[in-house]
């Protein structure tokens, strides 16, 4: 029997046949929600392992059986004053390998990267279920915010409805417009971009200590090179209004190491200009463009809180259905530390 052990990665040190083992862990857990989906390449893999940006680092786990990579660590760890109190944990461990002690292993060791980053919160999330329910309630961490995780398959799309969005809009008459790129934003909508972006400030995070990160000019441009060196590509929908102001704005990732499968990102509207058909406008106008000109997107997938009842109803006017829920759990770092001490003397 080969005894677990975690070590942290950095991802110029994996090599190809540990990302292979990385892309086959990562499938067989996605397997569990939808077996139907293709597995994740290893070009996907290599790019999940990525350092993070100069807004927030991302370190990377490792749980091991001998040669075998069992189980998988994503810390996040955001620069903001608002969020640096904050050691966001993501953890996945192979189906067949669960209940041996690598998840367990892997809380701990992020633990300690949590106290030496001076971080005193504790976020985690992950696929919601009977089986991390029970692991997050061994370690004191209680649910604090439900996501829904949905997907529109764009061959089921009522192409008659999103015509209807795109003609209907109260604010189409009254001279709004509608301003498309694909890649980086341009320079000359850069400001307009962010400020329409900032209208996400709004969106619901429940009961979780967390707020939205800053978003300014250089963290788009950061994070619009973070996603082409990743292989990913935005596709953004920018509204402004008749003086050219901005007013509401959608975004989708496209990614060439997962071409079928779409990634919405956000979608918002200045709340000047709400109730209006802004949001439905720019959306059917981001489906019709995927569907003329990206023929290889076969699925769209979003998540929602399940108290944002207005992009919910869009969303599931719009065909989209529930994939599944993902939970997020926070506690503080010192109460799961402790926790996990506790099980680890109850286990001798």
């Amino acid at each position: 029997m080969n005894y677990i052990t975690t070590r942290e990665i950095h991802v110029e040190d994996v090599t190809d046949s540990e990302v292979q083992q990385v892309a086959d862990l990562m499938s067989a857990c996605a397997a569990e929600v939808d077996p139907k989906d293709p597995p994740f390449t290893t070009g996907f893999a290599r790019g999940e392992l990525h350092g993070g940006t100069a807004v927030r680092t991302m370190r990377r786990l490792f749980a091991t059986a001998g040669d075998e990579i069992v189980g998988l660590g994503e810390l996040e760890l955001h620069h903001d004053d608002a969020n640096k109190h904050i050691l966001g944990v993501y953890l996945q461990v192979h189906p067949t390998h669960r209940r041996q002690g690598a998840g367990t292993m892997l809380l701990e060791h992020a633990l300690k990267i949590g106290i030496e980053e001076d971080r005193s919160s504790v976020l985690a999330w992950g696929v919601r279920s009977e089986v991390s329910a029970a692991f997050w309630d061994t370690f004191a961490l209680p649910e604090k915010q439900v996501e829904r995780m949905s997907r529109l398959r764009l061959a089921d799309v009522d192409q008659d409805l999103m015509t209807e969005w795109r003609t209907t809009s109260t604010a189409r008459p009254a001279g709004y417009t509608l301003h498309s790129w694909l890649g980086a934003c341009p320079d000359e909508l850069l400001t307009k971009y962010v400020e329409a972006y900032r209208a996400m400030y709004d969106a619901p995070f429940d009961e979780l200590d967390l707020s939205m990160p800053e978003i300014t000019e250089e963290s788009i441009r950061v994070t619009e090179t973070n996603h082409a060196d990743r292989g990913m590509t935005e596709r953004v929908v920018l509204a402004l209004d008749p003086d050219g102001a901005p007013a509401a704005v959608t975004e989708i990732a496209l990614l060439s190491t997962r071409p079928w499968h779409a990634w919405q990102q956000g979608t918002s509207t200045i709340a000047a200009h709400r109730g209006q058909g802004l949001g439905r406008w720019i959306k059917a106008e981001m489906v019709m463009q995927l569907l003329e000109e990206h023929p290889e997107v076969a699925v769209i997938e979003t998540g929602n809180a399940s108290t944002n009842a207005s992009m919910l109803n869009i969303n599931n006017a719009m065909g989209f259905e529930v994939h599944e829920e993902e939970t997020a759990r926070q506690a503080s770092l010192v109460d799961v530390l402790a926790a996990v001490e506790a099980h680890r003397s109850s286990r001798g």
